[in-house]
Formats: C-alpha cells, sequence, structure tokens
C-alpha cells in the first residue's frame, strides 16, 4: 500500500512538473522562478494589467481584478478573506538574489477599501533577508468601511526593522475572521527619496 502511494504521488509529480495546484479553487498557476522580476527596479501596482496581480498567492483567498471601485484608473484587486480561514490574505516571498533593494524608500504604500459595514483588522507584515532567518516588520491596521483609506510606511519605522536593501517578502492577512471581508488594493507603491 505504501509503496502505491509513493508511486502515485511520483507520477503526479513528474505529470503536474512546475505546476501548482490551487486546492481550493481547483485553478493552476504557473510557478516561476522570480514573480516580481517585472517590478524588481520600480515597485508600482496599479492592477490596471493581470500582471501586478500575478506576483501574489492567495493562502485560503479569492481574488481577481475588479472595475467596482477603484482609487485611481479603471480597475483594482479584490481580494476576499472568507471567515474561518486561519490567515487568508495575499503574499509574495522571493529569496536570495531576487531580493527588492528599497534602500532609497522614502514609504511603502497603498490604497485599500472596505466594503463591509463593520472596520476590519489588517495584518501588514513585510520579511528582509536572501535566507532564514529573516528579519521582520509586523503591524495591525484598522481599516474602516465604505471608505478608502491610504496606509503608510515610513523609510524610519521600516528601517528599523528591515534590511531595506534585501525586502523579500510580503503579507496582508486577517487572524480568523468572524465574517467575509472583502478588501479592495489599488496604488501599491514604493516612493523613493
Amino acid at each position: 500500500m505504501v509503496t502505491a502511494v509513493f508511486l502515485l504521488n511520483g507520477f503526479l509529480f513528474y505529470k503536474i512538473g512546475t505546476r501548482i495546484i490551487d486546492k481550493a479553487e481547483g485553478m493552476t498557476q504557473e510557478k516561476r522562478e522570480n514573480p516580481l522580476k517585472d517590478v524588481q527596479d520600480k515597485f508600482f501596482l496599479s492592477f490596471e494589467s493581470p500582471a501586478d496581480m500575478g506576483i501574489f498567492q492567495f493562502p485560503d483567498s479569492g481574488a481577481e481584478l475588479s472595475k467596482a471601485v477603484a482609487s485611481e484608473g479603471k480597475q483594482s484587486l479584490l481580494v476576499e478573506f472568507p471567515s474561518g480561514g486561519a490567515y487568508p490574505g495575499m503574499m509574495f516571498e522571493v529569496m536570495g538574489k531576487d531580493c527588492l533593494n528599497w534602500s532609497d524608500l522614502k514609504e511603502f504604500s497603498f490604497d485599500v477599501f472596505n466594503s463591509s459595514s463593520v472596520d476590519c483588522v489588517l495584518t501588514v507584515k513585510l520579511k528582509s533577508g536572501e535566507k532564514y532567518p529573516k528579519r521582520d516588520f509586523e503591524r495591525n491596521i484598522t481599516i474602516p468601511p465604505m471608505q478608502w483609506t491610504t496606509i503608510r510606511f515610513t523609510r524610519d519605522e521600516l528601517a528599523k526593522r528591515l534590511d531595506l536593501s534585501k525586502i523579500s517578502y510580503l503579507n496582508m492577512f486577517m487572524h480568523d475572521p468572524r465574517t467575509t471581508f472583502k478588501l479592495y488594493f489599488d496604488n501599491m507603491r514604493v516612493l523613493k527619496e
């Protein structure tokens, strides 16, 4: 029995290769060496293109580009944080030479719209370093309902905890939400000195 399971897993790995299967949605997405290659020099995501969404993974969440609301341009990124998910959210991670260099950072900011009728608490976590253990920065942010809010992190507050020349991880998530929240993200950017 154990041999059969082992052979089946080997066959599936051979057939699937570099594809990642999203079990929750039954969708597939191509695995890339460095999903942030196109934003390495200038980190600006307007979500006017599917490529801006493509750098993220959405653990325990659903996501799509939406024309329902936008802080600027014609569309934004809609992320659904479902109730009962342990840490639903959106994230990216790179290692080694693929880390982002934010050493000339003035601020990291993004716009977020909470479509719910109640406040929600979004956790933003950044890490730096080419390999583990990494340095990290984490902040819980209350997002008011039914309005656009701009979230800003200054150079001073990030540099206290991170190596800005080796940004390797960004995660925005909720701790076990009791209700489903739909948040829209737009203008995710690094402003430089």
